[in-house]
């Protein structure tokens, strides 16, 4: 197998296990009646790390053409996992939540998120359809 095609794989791959981000809403109601806050409180959680995605996709676009795309991509799967990890100790405190999971968590997404969109676009000039097709199936994923 051909080397950039082992980096399509781990590309979509990288998508598939950031897709977990979604998994947000299962969490949503029991964190709520375990602690007693609103869902609306446990909402925004997944807000600000959306919020954060978009912000350092953008900041790590900019640091994959510095460093190369290992680096960013190791950087963001460490943050987002860290951010798992950190939120396990919000009990009762719902701004731990806010800055693990929301923000910690949502840099690690964002800064990985980017990764594989731009190296696809780069390293398949000749198969320029390749990353929307693996948009597409991060798009489907989510639903």
């Amino acid at each position: 197998m051909k080397s950039r095609w082992r980096i399509a794989i781990a590309g979509v791959g990288l998508q598939v296990a950031l897709g977990a981000v979604y998994a947000w809403s299962v969490f949503r109601v029991p964190l709520a009646k375990q602690f007693g806050w609103s869902i609306s409180e446990v909402t925004l959680t997944f807000t600000i790390n959306i919020f954060m995605l978009g912000v350092t996709a953008f900041l790590g676009g900019l640091w994959l053409n510095r460093k190369g795309p290992r680096m960013v991509a190791l950087a963001g799967g460490i943050l987002y996992g860290l951010g798992v990890f950190l939120a396990s100790f919000s009990d009762q405190k719902l701004w731990w939540l806010y800055l693990s999971y929301g923000v910690i968590g949502g840099t690690g997404v964002g800064f990985s998120y980017i990764v594989p969109i731009a190296v696809l676009l780069k390293w398949f000039p000749d198969r320029r359809g390749l990353s929307p097709a693996l948009l597409w199936v991060d798009l489907e994923r989510a639903r």
